[in-house]
């Protein structure tokens, strides 16, 4: 999805939707564990932009639980 965003295939709005959920998950301490031994599997490019999301420092939404 990243990708196609990055080229123009994919609307700005549903980016918008990619990067909630990206959000959603990485409130969450074990996906950012998962992530600092898994994120050299990405590219430099979609790291830069997980890092970005990760770094706003989200608060955990997705199962309404608070950790």
């Amino acid at each position: 999805m990243f990708i196609y965003y990055r080229d123009g295939a994919l609307e700005k709005a549903l980016w918008d939707g990619v990067e909630r959920t990206i959000s959603d998950y990485f409130a969450y301490p074990g996906v950012k564990e998962w992530w600092a031994t898994r994120k050299h599997w990405l590219s430099d490019e979609f790291r830069a932009v997980v890092e970005a999301i990760i770094a706003k420092n989200p608060e955990p939404k997705l199962y309404g639980a608070t950790t």
